[in-house]
């Protein structure tokens, strides 16, 4: 893991910031808090950062501080205020987690997201083809996050394949109802 661009992170200062010195601002504490969409993007982008220090100490060998972190990460920015999402570190939470081997913590991150996704993939599929042809790009991009999730559930290996054989299936039936769509649409 290594790239001439990669930043140099002190990852035991940002540790020691994110564990003792930040503030959050209390979510935890209050899970009927509104959050307008300004807030929610902030709100991920500490989890992106949680997450992303994560992977960062497992790379580093710190298995037990990434551990730390992504329940950190769980408690001050709780799921059900704040859903997971592969845009907004899902994918990384999953893998940490995975790689840390905590399936259920992998899959309480994972399964929520794949099953938003696959929501969102019906959800299109029950349109008319004239209001599908305007969201066509959501669509696969559902279908490419949905694959992404797949792949980073491949990463735990026989401990995750019932998981990886589902989401494999939903996204094979979903991904030839959007071909279709794509064949239909250039006649």
């Amino acid at each position: 893991y290594s790239n001439e661009y990669e930043t140099i992170v002190d990852t035991e200062k940002v540790y020691d910031n994110v564990m003792n010195r930040f503030k959050f601002g209390g979510l935890a504490e209050n899970p009927d808090y509104y959050l307008d969409e300004t807030t929610m993007r902030m709100v991920y982008t500490h989890r992106v950062q949680l997450a992303s220090l994560a992977e960062r100490l497992i790379v580093e060998g710190k298995k037990e501080k990434a551990l730390e972190v992504l329940e950190y990460a769980e408690k001050m920015i709780p799921s059900s205020l704040v859903p997971h999402s592969t845009q907004m570190g899902a994918a990384s939470m999953g893998s940490s987690y995975i790689i840390l081997g905590e399936k259920s913590k992998a899959m309480s991150v994972i399964e929520p997201t794949c099953n938003d996704l696959l929501e969102n993939l019906q959800w299109y599929e029950s349109l008319s083809n004239r209001h599908q042809r305007a969201i066509m790009s959501d669509y696969g991009r559902n279908l490419n996050q949905l694959l992404l999730m797949t792949e980073v559930l491949s990463e735990g290996g026989d401990a995750y394949k019932e998981e990886v054989k589902r989401y494999k299936a939903e996204f094979n039936k979903h991904y030839s109802i959007w071909k279709a769509k794509q064949q239909g649409k250039r006649s």
